[in-house]
């Protein structure tokens, strides 16, 4: 494995600066780690054995998984599938790293599962939950955002646009979710739950009522989960597989 550069201006980097100690060293691992594309395999258990090889038993999968989530979050790296295998791309690699390879080990990410697909972290920050005709003012899952602007949000005069819009968009609607649940555990089976709850066909509508009943039952859970032991809390594809977003709690 080449050496990697690390620059002095992480010592001043903001986005560095926003992260734990715990996750800042973990960012660094992965550096070290990457292939000369700065991509790895996302298996919770490749990851321990690479970037923990001293700590194999200690670290949970449950702790990668939230220190890999907050790297996203904050725009270090991209997490995505292809053929269902999770994979690991750090961004803005290529302005900092020699690439000695003609070719990744790993296929990139326009290569990724559209299901799964994880939208880049920095459009994450500039999307919200949004319905198809525009964001629903009372929403506080969507307060501390802005209104999606892409050039694949369906037209004024389509219904419900392409099965890869809706996706996309589901997508979207999930990622602002997922900071919303008290729970952060086993995102891929949360994702796979979400998106039943929205398939393809529905109209704006429906979506809508879906996105409305979903604030309606989420708060409603938060509420009931306050001051709850994390592991007393629904895991996030239970709590989705057991509401019915055509109506509102009762």
């Amino acid at each position: 494995m080449p050496n990697r550069i690390i620059k002095e201006t992480i010592c001043t980097s903001d986005t560095i600066d926003g992260l734990s100690d715990a996750e800042e060293a973990m960012f660094y691992r992965l550096l070290v780690n990457c292939d000369d594309y700065g991509r790895m395999d996302g298996r919770p258990q490749i990851l321990l054995a690479k970037l923990y090889p001293l700590r194999i038993g200690k670290i949970k999968d449950t702790t990668l998984a939230q220190r890999l989530e907050a790297l996203e979050r904050v725009g270090l790296i991209d997490t995505y599938t292809v053929k269902g295998r999770p994979l690991i791309q750090i961004k803005t690699w290529a302005d900092h790293q020699q690439v000695r390879n003609k070719k990744s080990r790993y296929p990139g990410i326009e290569s990724a599962d559209i299901n799964c697909h994880q939208l880049q972290s920095n459009d994450i920050n500039r999307n919200q939950l949004t319905s198809i005709d525009g964001p629903i003012q009372s929403n506080p899952i969507q307060s501390e955002s802005n209104p999606i602007q892409s050039a694949d949000s369906p037209s004024a005069d389509s219904e419900i646009g392409t099965k890869a819009q809706h996706l996309r968009k589901v997508e979207s609607f999930f990622e602002a979710w997922w900071k919303t649940y008290p729970r952060k555990e086993d995102k891929k089976k949360a994702r796979e739950a979400f998106a039943r709850q929205f398939p393809f066909g529905l109209s704006r509508d429906d979506l809508n009522t879906r996105i409305e009943n979903l604030e309606a039952h989420t708060n409603r859970y938060n509420k009931e989960a306050m001051g709850r032991e994390a592991r007393y809390v629904k895991l996030p594809a239970t709590f989705l597989n057991a509401i019915d977003l055509q109506s509102p709690p009762e």
